[in-house]
């Protein structure tokens, strides 16, 4: 509690510093940026932190106006007690600053190394429970996934990055557009350092090598010496037709098992429901809350087994409607037959779906 209080403290005190420089924000972004410095003093530190957040978004590209934010957010996170998202903000507040820190005003320089000096004393409490990977690609900017999870406070990581994960075996996932997926397991333990730099393979780098495969010649095979196949009256290659199958018997027993499949529960449901008025009849007028409570769980009971029972019903109609099909069009296995010369082996029923209905052929043979 006393940590909370000093952290907030000190983000009031920097927040009012920052407010009152030359630096100023935009209206519209000033208005909600006091907002924020509302809710950090009252420790609303989500609300705070989704106001920040919508204001650094609002300055991309306004230096000073940027670093503030970056500063505010890492305050932000730092009261909410999630120290390694305050430093991943830390340090993109460094990298921002980098370029000009020699340059920098005095009071930016100080903030510099206040922030060097937070990330040091952070990452020592962070490291008591996890340990520190520094993931770096080649190229730079592969987004960054660990136990198939996005990292980072905005969940949107990208190498080089430094994470702080739990122990034991993490796998680290890497992906870029243009280059095939890279994954590793990486081995974690508390209070540990270590930097992966992972190499990612170009995409087509595959795609060339299995191209040089398939542009290989392939020697035409000549047609073994024999005789001629002879001619005959069929057009087309008969095929079995006695009988329909296997397929037909097995859907339509499936669909009368269902059908009572669904009798069984409809009873169940009747049966709960004579219970009920049996109850009822006897405890009238003076039913006590135990008979309430009796009659909400056998209540329960006639709705499940009732839409158990229309489920079951509904299914064993349309396992039986499919398996009478297949016996009608002499479907073996899924296989519709095809037809002889002779049209011996025609479907019993022909359906074609139309635009605006379907087509109906009825016919037999014998």
């Amino acid at each position: 509690m006393l940590r909370l209080l000093l952290v907030t403290v000190m983000a009031v005190l920097f927040l009012g510093l920052t407010s009152h420089e030359a630096q100023a924000f935009p209206p519209d972004v000033q208005k909600i940026y006091d907002a924020a410095k509302v809710d950090l003093k009252e420790q609303r530190s989500f609300q705070a932190l989704e106001k920040f957040q919508q204001c650094l978004e609002m300055v991309r590209g306004d230096d000073e106006s940027t670093w503030n934010l970056l500063m505010a957010v890492s305050l932000t996170y730092e009261q909410m007690g999630q120290l390694d998202h305050a430093v991943e903000y830390y340090r993109r507040f460094l990298k921002e600053t980098e370029e000009r820190a020699t340059t920098l005003e005095e009071k930016w320089q100080m903030r510099r190394e206040k922030v060097v000096s937070n990330i040091r004393q952070h990452e020592k409490e962070i490291l008591e429970l996890r340990g520190l990977v520094d993931i770096r690609s080649n190229p730079p900017g592969a987004e960054i996934r660990v136990d198939g999870r996005a990292i980072g406070a905005d969940g949107v990581a990208k190498a080089p990055f430094i994470t702080y994960l739990k122990p034991g075996q993490r796998s680290v996932e890497l992906t870029l557009p243009g280059y095939l997926k890279f994954e590793k397991v990486v081995d974690v333990t508390v209070d540990s350092r270590q930097r992966v730099d992972y190499k990612l393979v170009k995409a087509k780098k595959a795609v060339a090598s299995g191209s040089k495969a398939k542009g290989k010649k392939v020697k035409k095979r000549r047609p073994k010496k024999g005789k001629k196949k002879t001619a005959t009256a069929t057009t087309k290659k008969e095929v079995d037709s006695g009988g329909p199958g296997l397929w037909p018997w097995v859907t339509v027993g499936s669909g009368v098992g269902l059908l009572g499949a669904g009798f069984m529960f409809q009873g169940k449901a009747q049966s709960a429901a004579d219970e009920i008025d049996s109850n009822a009849a006897a405890c009238a007028p003076n039913c006590t809350a135990a008979d309430d409570a009796g009659y909400d769980g056998l209540k329960s009971d006639v709705d499940s087994n009732n839409m158990l029972a229309v489920s079951m019903y509904a299914l064993g109609t349309l396992a039986i409607a499919g398996g009478t099909y297949l016996f009608l069009s002499g479907d073996e296995g899924g296989k519709t037959k095809k037809a002889s010369a002779d049209h011996s082996t025609l479907p019993l029923v022909v359906i074609a779906p139309l635009d605006d209905g379907a087509y109906v052929q009825t016919g037999w043979s014998w």
